[in-house]
């Protein structure tokens, strides 16, 4: 099992939370409400002609053009991460990996998992405060906002918090989906937002009633949105998946699987925006 593991660190689908899709709609529905709320144009300072759509897949662009130059970063992408200045070694910055023997993780329970390796909750704290630092020149703060988005987006995705047997989060249970093999990782990252709607806007606007929700909640910190998150985990999305067995398929996800998740999926996209957007309005106000 470690050496899956090990490989699936290299070389596996790690990171894509919520898809290119999801993290766009996160993007678009964090806009939104800042729009509506007045507090964009802050924003709107540090990002010039950009949008919070474009620069939300930088940091997933980033790690995979660092492991493979073959794989080119959007142009957005490169306005954000010029090679002479872009930050390395983020792999691990896009998820923390509470054991799902875990019932409920407490404060020092996350302190103590990040304390080992550089974690999301660590990642969004830190750049939260380079975000708001006046002080920093606009290509740090756009970095900062470009991994603040993103990062909001990862940490609500429920295998972005969680794991089992050293299985990264799903990336060792081959699993089936709409007739094709992927891992679970990824069927919670791709095809269970793409069968609600593949376009980032449109996905949006579907999650009106879940943004209404996700809007009334009370106020929470990063740490509360992990915890959240791990809920998910273990009843929901480890739910029928036996654990893995080399790449032969545990599971197939089927009809009754993926009802139980989209309402997930939907409230987890919805939360995702509306967080972020109140997280960049109290850095930037």
């Amino acid at each position: 099992m470690k050496m899956i593991v090990a490989v699936l660190l290299l070389c596996g689908p790690l990171a894509w939370g919520w898809s290119a899709e999801g993290h766009r709609a996160v993007a678009d529905i964090a806009e939104g409400v800042l729009r509506q709320s007045g507090h964009y144009a802050a924003a709107q300072a540090i990002l010039g002609d950009l949008t919070l759509s474009d620069i939300a897949t930088c940091p997933d662009e980033l790690r995979e053009f660092q492991r493979d130059s073959k794989t080119p970063m959007s142009a957005p992408c490169q306005t954000v991460f010029p090679a002479s200045s872009a930050p390395k070694d983020t792999s691990t910055w896009h998820f923390i990996n509470i054991p799902i023997s875990i019932g409920t993780p407490s404060d020092s329970d996350i302190a103590s998992i990040c304390s080992k390796t550089p974690c999301v909750l660590d990642k969004i704290k830190f750049y939260g405060t380079v975000l708001a630092d006046a002080s920093q020149s606009k290509l740090a703060r756009l970095q900062a906002l470009s991994f603040v988005v993103h990062f909001i987006g990862d940490v609500h995705q429920p295998l972005h918090t969680a794991v089992r047997d050293n299985d990264a989060g799903g990336n060792a249970e081959h699993v089936r989906i709409d007739n094709k093999s992927t891992v679970l990782h990824h069927a919670w990252d791709e095809p269970l937002v793409s069968e609600i709607n593949p376009d980032p806007q449109g996905l949006a606007n579907d999650l009106a009633p879940e943004i209404a929700t996700a809007s009334s909640e009370p106020s929470s910190q990063p740490n509360d949105w992990a915890r959240q998150s791990f809920a998910y985990a273990k009843p929901d999305a480890y739910d029928g998946v036996p654990p893995a067995d080399g790449t032969k398929i545990v599971a197939t996800l089927d009809t009754a699987y993926q009802d139980r998740a989209h309402p997930i999926v939907r409230i987890q996209i919805a939360r995702a925006g509306v967080r972020l957007a109140q997280f960049i309005s109290d850095q930037l106000h």
